[in-house]
């Protein structure tokens, strides 16, 4: 299956990225996360609608933070400053308030009713008051990389790492309900990445460790997907905290996980530059999509569709 270009991600004056896809539902738009802009895109026809400078600091063009869409109220949560994230109008792409408070970078945030949830490598996770802008509590469950909210109940699952081990720390009503230790995953066999792949990557290409950097529910409720930088992709049962399978099969780090609609598959993305298709119910790797030009950091399914975006400032739809 080929690979086919929707969108360039880069301008001369706005170095960048995509770090994070998300869906503008009531449009039908997506929008890519690029460095310190947001873009908003018709994946019909490629056209950019806009792109706004969000005010966000990264490092080398490099958005660290998920984007997060609530399309009930029309707003987006984005990454601000250094250590901060702001809530921004979809409508009218006018930044509505900032959060701050959080000692390092700021890596996810989810929308849960009236408030909004946030993780950072500083160890916390923190319930700000939407409106006010106002932390309500503040939790240390560790460094926190990735956050997903359950399908249907107010449980939250904060991903990071203790030790020499992945965690994800499940947080019901904002306490926590269990904390899941993911060991470090053995090396597995894969193709080895290309000199080229390896001279892009610099030193990050033999590093190794356990922490979990992205992770999505399956539809069931009762499993959680997620990836990191052991290279494997991993499925935990969040009720009993058992490890269920892993995937192996990346060269370098997973950076982004999904899974379709209907629980048959799990999609994921690495920096080795390879989109992977799993079977949930077994081993099997089902598809290797043909390996994109450089990493490849963020997903979002659209239908049948995967929307996949890369480090050579474009996305990709297969």
């Amino acid at each position: 299956m080929t690979a086919r270009r929707v969108l360039c991600a880069i301008t001369d004056d706005a170095p960048g990225y995509p770090g994070s896809i998300a869906a503008w539902r009531s449009t039908g738009y997506l929008l890519a996360d690029c460095g310190r802009d947001l873009v908003v895109w018709d994946p019909d026809t490629a056209a950019v609608i806009i792109r706004v400078r969000h005010g966000a600091t990264a490092r080398e063009g490099l958005p660290l933070m998920t984007i997060a869409v609530d399309d009930d109220t029309g707003m987006i949560a984005l990454a601000h400053g250094v250590r901060d994230f702001a809530l921004w109008s979809l409508d009218r792409m006018e930044r509505q308030r900032v959060f701050a408070g959080h000692g390092e970078q700021v890596r996810a945030v989810v929308f849960a009713d009236d408030a909004v949830v946030s993780g950072s490598g500083d160890g916390t996770v923190r319930r700000w008051d939407r409106m006010r802008g106002a932390c309500r509590a503040a939790l240390a469950v560790g460094p926190t990389y990735a956050l997903a909210r359950h399908p249907t109940a107010d449980v939250i699952a904060a991903c990071g790492a203790e030790d020499a081990a992945g965690r994800i720390t499940l947080l019901d009503d904002f306490e926590v309900a269990r904390s899941i230790l993911v060991p470090l995953a053995p090396l597995p066999d894969h193709a080895p990445l290309s000199d080229e792949h390896r001279r892009r990557l610099g030193a990050a290409a033999d590093r190794r460790d356990a922490r979990i950097t992205c992770a999505a529910w399956h539809p069931d409720g009762r499993h959680l997907v997620t990836g990191g930088h052991d290279f494997g992709v991993t499925l935990v049962d969040a009720a009993t905290g058992a490890l269920v399978r892993t995937w192996y099969g990346h060269a370098h780090w997973v950076t982004a996980v999904a899974v379709t609609a209907d629980g048959a598959r799990v999609i994921s993305a690495s920096t080795d530059g390879q989109v992977r298709v799993w079977d949930a119910a077994s081993d099997a790797c089902l598809v290797e999509h043909p390996a994109l030009p450089a990493a490849a950091l963020a997903l979002h399914l659209r239908g049948d569709r995967i929307v996949a975006g890369c480090a050579d400032g474009w996305i990709y739809e297969f």
